[in-house]
């Protein structure tokens, strides 16, 4: 994974907009992995339909647009994805 840091010299305006796009996020990759860890058989396509029902019931989503749909759900399904990995060859070797 190829990670850029950088300083930005913005207003405080800026700065809460980019403070709330980041708990947005958070919030709904939480929420997905709430869900996964309930139900447990959940595809991508039901996570990408559980954004979408989530967009509707918060009325701060709506106004985001569709990225929030898709990059909360991909970033959680990868960290599952992971997750199992490593569970599963941390078995393997035992």
């Amino acid at each position: 994974m190829l990670i850029f840091e950088y300083k930005v010299d913005g207003t405080k305006q800026q700065d809460a907009a980019i403070d709330e796009a980041i708990r947005i996020v958070q919030f709904m990759r939480n929420k997905c992995l709430r869900k996964w860890m309930d139900e447990r058989a959940v595809s991508k396509n039901d996570l990408q339909c559980y954004c979408a029902t989530l967009a509707k019931a918060y009325p701060w989503e709506s106004s985001s647009g569709l990225m929030w749909d898709s990059k909360p759900t991909i970033r959680t399904l990868r960290a599952i994805r992971s997750t199992i990995r490593g569970i599963i060859a941390k078995l393997r070797r035992s």
